[in-house]
Order: C-alpha cells, then sequence, then structure tokens
C-alpha cells in the first residue's frame, strides 16, 4: 500500500483492554497452623504399631518441616517495617501506604480467626479440615474399642501429601512472584470470582487478567502475604499503531503512537502498552484533549508540531510480515519476482519469504496479527518544528559547521587582503603628499637662488 501522500499509517493489532486503576485482592497463608497439624501427625504416629507406617509417616513430617523452613527464610528483602508488632519482609515487589493498611487488616483478621486452620486456597483448607476430622474421630474410637490404625494411616498420610502439595504451591507462586508472575494455582474459587466480579470484565478470560495483574508477596514471622492487584477493566476497544510518514526529513510529532478505537471514537494510550497475552492491557493518556493526534483522529483537523526524521529507520519491521519502507527506493524480490519502487512510502505485506534492496526477509510464524489501515482524510496546520539529536543529525552539523567554517576563512582572507590593499593605498598616498610637498620646496629654494644672483625673478 501507498502511503507516500499521507501523513502517518495506521496498523491494527488487536484488541486493547482499556484501564485507569486497579483492584487489589491479598492472599494469606500461615505457617504456624500448618507446623501445629505436623506436630499433631507427629504425636498421633506413636500409637500406630506398624514400623513401615512410622517410617512413612515420619517421612512426610520431616519433608514438611523443610519445606516450611525454607519458605521462613529468605536470603534478600528490600527493607522491613514494624506493622502488627512484627518486621514485614519484601519478598516481591515494594508496597505503598495503601497495601501497608490493606496486609495489617487482612493478617489481623488472620491472626484472630485462625483457630489451627491452615490459611490457604479454599478446596485445599476444606479437604484438609474434612480429614482433620476424620483423624480426630478415629482417634476418638479408642475409648471404646481398638483404633483402626490402616485407615487412619491413610487419613494421616492424604493430609500430609496436601499439605506437601500445598507448600509446593507456594514456593513456585514465590518464585514466580519475584519475576512478576501471578501463579493461576494460587488462587481459590472464591478469589477468581471476586476478580472476576470486581468490574465488567467484557469477555476478556480470566488467564489474561491474571496474567497482566501485579503481586507483591511479604512476609511478617510466619504470615505469608500475596497481594495481587488485578486491573479494573473500563473498556475494550480495537488497538492501532501510528506509523508517522517521513515528508521532507520532518515527521509529526505525537505524544503517544498507540490508540485504540473504541466505537467512532479514538482514545489515545500511553506508549507502555505491551502485549503480554493476545489481548493488550493498557493505560489511557490524561490530557490529551487538545493533542495534535486526538484531533487529528477524532476531528480530522489539528494543529501540529513536527520534529526531524533522523530517528526513524527507513526499512522499519514492524511485525512478521508486515514491513514500512520510509521514504526511501527500494528494489523488492519475491520468488525471484522483482520489482523496483520509487522513492516514496510504501507498507508491504508478505507471507514466506521477501528481499528488501539487499535486506533478507521471512516471516517465521506465517501468520499476521497485524492488519494495515486506511488513514483518516485530515487537515493539518503545521506550527513548530524541533530538531531531534541524533547521529545523523549530529553528522549533518558537523558537514554544515565545516562549509561554514570555510566560507568563515574565506571571509577572513578577504578582509585581509581588503585592509592590506586600503593601508597600501593610503601609503602610496601619503607619500605622493610628501613628494609633492618635497618638489614644491625645492623649486622655491631655486627660485631664491636665482634671485639672490640676479636680483631679478622670471615671476
Amino acid at each position: 500500500m501507498d502511503y507516500t501522500a499521507s501523513r502517518y499509517i495506521p496498523v491494527s493489532d488487536g484488541t486493547a483492554v482499556i484501564f485507569d486503576s486497579y483492584g487489589s485482592l491479598a492472599h494469606e497463608t500461615n505457617l504456624t497452623s500448618i507446623m501445629d497439624i505436623a506436630e499433631e501427625t507427629r504425636k498421633v504416629i506413636d500409637i500406630l504399631p506398624l514400623t513401615h507406617m512410622k517410617k512413612l509417616l515420619e517421612a512426610d513430617l520431616n519433608e514438611i518441616v523443610k519445606s516450611v523452613s525454607s519458605l521462613r527464610i529468605h536470603h534478600r528483602y528490600t527493607r522491613s517495617i514494624n506493622a502488627i508488632g512484627s518486621a514485614l519482609k519484601y519478598i516481591a515487589g515494594t508496597p505503598d501506604y495503601d497495601d501497608f493498611n490493606e496486609i495489617r487488616n487482612k493478617q489481623g483478621e488472620l491472626i484472630e480467626a485462625n483457630n489451627r486452620q491452615v490459611t490457604i486456597n479454599t478446596e485445599m483448607q476444606n479437604h484438609i479440615n474434612n480429614l482433620t476430622q476424620t483423624v480426630n474421630l478415629l482417634l476418638n474410637k479408642t475409648k471404646t474399642k481398638d483404633i483402626d490404625t490402616g485407615n487412619l494411616y491413610d487419613v494421616l498420610t492424604n493430609r500430609n501429601k496436601a499439605i506437601l502439595r500445598e507448600l509446593d504451591n507456594l514456593a513456585l507462586s514465590i518464585a514466580l512472584g519475584k519475576s512478576q508472575i501471578v501463579n493461576p494455582i494460587l488462587l481459590d474459587s472464591k478469589e477468581i470470582d471476586f476478580i472476576l466480579n470486581s468490574e465488567n470484565r467484557a469477555n476478556v478470560s480470566t488467564s489474561e487478567i491474571i496474567s497482566n495483574s501485579k503481586i507483591k508477596i511479604l512476609q511478617s514471622e510466619d504470615i505469608l502475604t500475596f497481594l495481587i492487584k488485578f486491573p479494573l477493566i473500563k473498556f475494550v476497544c480495537k488497538k492501532q499503531h501510528i506509523f508517522p510518514v517521513i515528508q521532507q526529513n520532518k515527521i509529526l510529532s505525537f505524544e503517544s503512537n498507540v490508540v485504540a478505537k473504541c466505537d467512532k471514537k479514538y482514545v489515545i494510550l500511553n506508549n507502555d502498552c505491551k502485549k503480554k497475552t493476545v489481548t493488550s492491557f493498557c493505560h489511557a493518556l490524561n490530557n490529551t484533549e487538545n493533542s495534535c493526534l486526538n484531533n487529528l483522529l477524532n476531528d480530522n483537523t489539528a494543529s501540529c508540531n513536527t520534529i526531524s526524521s533522523h530517528n526513524i529507520p527507513t526499512l522499519d519491521l514492524v511485525d512478521d510480515g508486515i514491513i514500512i519502507i520510509n521514504d526511501q527506493p527500494a528494489t523488492i524480490s519475491v520468488n525471484d519476482d522483482k520489482k523496483i519502487l520509487p522513492r516514496g512510502t510504501f507498507l508491504i505485506t508478505f507471507e514466506n519469504e521477501l528481499i528488501v534492496n539487499t535486506t533478507k526477509l521471512q516471516n517465521l510464524r506465517k501468520i499476521a496479527f497485524m492488519s494495515p489501515e486506511t488513514p483518516i482524510a485530515h487537515f493539518i496546520n503545521l506550527s513548530e518544528h524541533t530538531s531531534l539529536l541524533s547521529l545523523p543529525y549530529l553528522h549533518e552539523l558537523n558537514i554544515e559547521n565545516r562549509v561554514n567554517i570555510s566560507q568563515l576563512h574565506f571571509k577572513v582572507r578577504g578582509t585581509v587582503y581588503s585592509l592590506i590593499s586600503v593601508t597600501a593605498l593610503v601609503l602610496i598616498c601619503i607619500f605622493l603628499f610628501f613628494l609633492t610637498k618635497h618638489r614644491e620646496k625645492i623649486q622655491f629654494i631655486n627660485v631664491v637662488r636665482k634671485f639672490n644672483q640676479t636680483g631679478t625673478s622670471d615671476a
């Protein structure tokens, strides 16, 4: 597509989810409760008569103690703050004041309500609580008859395995959280429903919301807090990239190059709107009502500034299978078929392989996620131009400075020659003046001498 006469190139890039704030969810786990259950299991082991049962259960308990110890110790944290009577260690992320208030309230509720129950996800908590009730029921039967050791062993083993799975899940969640990745297995069904019901998600999948959430992990003694901040969705729109076209070594100056088309209105987005999933989660820019790009897209009339185009690549790879040749002539080859393009701006799509001049490009994905759009008819008033500092611009300045210095040298030489000429002329005039005076003096002396000799004069 030929965009030589256009001022910009719009390229569609899927869906953009626009949000302006975050909701928060605090997931708590008390490691002390897990150790209480482990100690209870250790006491019950003494009732079991079979040696192999004791060894297997003791192996599970040792693994639980080892896992809890690894979760209690963290080699590095950013800083600590006195909260709930103990220091909060930052395992991942840096919480702000609002985060501290929410964590303080959640941990206070956990300490008050915790009655030897493991606070993990709902399904796992119910499972462990049911197993604990079964253990108590079996132990109470010892008052009336012999205990069913086989059944008790099975129940204790299942409970230990459930706790170990949850401890492994916590360790994985911490490891992923340090890379700002939320482990979806960490959340229970109620927490997922809370995220989905917080805002109208407009057909956005749960996995995409969680993938674009932020996580902060803190620890206060044995209480682990996973603070998850998820985007509160406002709009779901069509995302576009805006590529300025070079004209006379200038391009339009835009505050952002990413926009969203929501029905018939365009919204200017932050440039940090990047894809983590199929859908892009983006913030809308504030105070763009009178901006060049906003008026250009929404009103079709705009007053814009220009900047130098030295930083714009002449061959821009937009995506797999899409390139832009910006204000340059080019020779393109597809399957040995060559085509010479005149100087101009072109957007080219290709399926497999393309050669531009001597550059070979390949479409590895074979699928185009982006597609070109037709620019809106517009009218632009150009006002101010700003030269951006870049290596090509510095090179151009260097050439101009050398020309100016050379011209200045010629001017200085010309000025020196002019001064010498004027000085020589003045000296010649002075010489002629004194020569004339000298001749008049000699003539006068000759007249006086002749008068003295003859007593007359010729005058």
